[in-house]
């Protein structure tokens, strides 16, 4: 005689309508069959979580008995499908600056400011008095030593300091088989950066802050829907080195470490540390130089990068680990054209192939890209615009573009000329007034400064004088100062400046206010 066999499920590690569906049900045995199937739908997240497990109780009229189900972790988790990709553009940002940078003509020379305090080529002492006030020794924590970290882009005339800054977004779009995941995002990464050319050597530092978000769904109708948010930041900071073997051929390495933080949103949110290493290595040879080509030129690059992403313990796992490796062959043409105002206008098409591996995509794959360069040596000014994307690719659904765009200006060493500031405020919001009067800490914050000036001879009381108009703007986390002012200095031992300032905040009405500075070194 036919006999029914009710069932259920029961928690175990595992949770009903989380980590699979409850079921109720009924299995009839036919007489002399010993067998039969239930079947339980097994719900997928994006934590990378244990092994799990449930039980199914089966009851009839002479008695119950029990299983134990167990639901393995063998998809590939969220975490490392976003981590791979968020790790992979950095270490593509800041490789490409290096690469691009390091094929640049060195400025003659620069000014840097670190923790507050002006670091400066022998001899450039007197090209600008300092504008920080000079504070007792002691020592300096993490986010002190980063505030009033600048760069100032101003003198010339045989120095070999170079200041450099650099923007660059790539937009993603891919799907990763192992997760059953679509993914689409951006990346961005701003970069600064200060070097010191010795001749045949190139040696530097740069910095970069990149920020990312993106969008996750379930590639397969068929399984439990999936969609959810992925975002992540990162600091970093790379030491990098440029050694010119030979005429026309250069080598270029650099490494990195970065910290951050990463938060994955689906029905509930994860929120974990990640921090970075990475490394490059590339080579350079111009085949054929510009200048003797009546402005054509060929230059073949090649590229390597590999990135190791760490995110901290979740769920009771160790941490995660996600790699990723870039290699590229690249050949760059361009055109100089001379304009009639002496500056130099160049478009450079680029094109090449590449191969991704690691947790991310795999493969090879081909790459067209393309910009502009603008040099007006008259202003010490050298602006590139780029853009490029991914072709084709054995990953026949991955997409990348990105674009990027860079500034340089360098001006007559005695601060005559057009002058560029940027600065990085990654420390304590205080004004000067503030760290000259105060030695209390202050409320960490983040801070980008920015200004813009152009320095002429004047005759101040019957005295040569340079005379520096300016306009500046400083964001924070709260909200804007934009800033706007003159600065005259007499000399190497008196200056004098009168800014006005407009601070805006989201809790209350606009501020002003109006300063007078001056300064005598004997």
């Amino acid at each position: 005689l036919p006999v029914a066999v009710s069932y259920r499920t029961e928690d175990g590690t595992a949770t009903a309508d989380e980590d699979y569906e409850r079921t109720v049900g009924s299995l009839t045995f036919a007489a002399g069959q010993t067998s039969g199937t239930i079947r339980i739908k097994v719900l997928h997240d994006t934590l990378d979580e244990p092994d799990e497990t449930f039980r199914v109780l089966l009851s009839a009229v002479q008695g119950e008995a029990a299983a134990t189900g167990t639901i393995v972790d063998d998809d590939e988790a969220v975490e490392r499908v976003w981590l791979a990709r968020f790790g992979r553009t950095v270490a593509t940002h800041v490789t490409d600056v290096v690469s691009d940078r390091v094929a640049e003509e060195a400025v003659p020379s620069s000014q840097a400011t670190l923790g507050g305090r002006r670091l400066q080529p022998v001899g450039a002492a007197a090209a600008r008095l300092p504008t920080v006030p000079v504070l007792p020794f002691r020592t300096l924590d993490g986010y002190e030593l980063l505030a009033d970290s600048s760069f100032h882009l101003s003198s010339g005339g045989g120095g070999n300091w170079a200041g450099w800054g650099r923007g660059a977004v790539t937009r993603l779009a891919g799907e990763e088989a192992k997760a059953e995941l679509s993914l689409r995002g951006n990346v961005v990464t701003a970069t600064m950066g200060v070097d010191y050319d010795w001749g045949p050597v190139l040696t530097g530092l740069a910095l970069a802050y990149s920020g990312a978000g993106a969008d996750f769904h379930g590639a397969l109708e068929q399984l439990h829907p999936r969609s959810g948010t992925a975002g992540s930041w990162l600091v970093s900071a790379h030491p990098y080195a440029r050694v010119t073997v030979l005429e026309g051929l250069e080598l270029w390495g650099l490494l990195g470490y970065g910290l951050g933080g990463m938060t994955l949103a689906e029905e509930r949110s994860v929120d974990t540390s990640i921090r970075m290493l990475m490394a490059g290595l590339g080579v350079r040879g111009m085949v054929l130089p510009a200048a003797t080509n009546d402005g054509f030129g060929v230059v073949v690059t090649s590229d390597g990068l590999v990135m190791r992403a760490y995110a901290d313990t979740t769920n009771g796992k160790p941490e995660m680990e996600a790699d990723a490796i870039r290699g590229r062959l690249l050949v760059e043409g361009s055109y100089d054209a001379q304009l009639g105002d002496g500056s130099v206008l160049t478009p450079v098409v680029e094109t090449g192939i590449r191969y991704d591996g690691g947790h991310a995509e795999e493969g090879i794959g081909a790459e067209l890209g393309g910009g502009v360069r603008y040099h007006k040596p008259e202003w010490g000014l050298t602006a590139t615009a780029k853009g490029g994307f991914v072709l084709v690719h054995q990953e026949r659904r991955f997409q990348e573009w990105s674009l990027s765009a860079a500034v340089r200006l360098s001006s007559d060493p005695g601060g005559r000329g057009l002058a560029l500031d940027l600065g990085s405020s990654w420390g304590t919001d205080a004004g000067d007034a503030q760290r000259l009067w105060s030695s209390g800490a202050a409320t960490p914050v983040g801070q980008l400064d920015a200004e813009l000036g152009y320095g002429v001879s004047v005759i101040l009381f019957g005295r040569d004088a340079l005379l520096t108009p300016y306009a500046g703007v400083s964001v924070a986390a709260d909200a804007p100062t934009y800033l706007m002012g003159a600065r005259a200095r007499l000399g190497s031992s008196f200056s004098v400046s009168l800014e006005g300032e407009r601070r805006e905040s989201l809790r209350a009405a606009p501020a002003h206010g109006v300063t007078l500075r001056g300064s005598v070194h004997w």
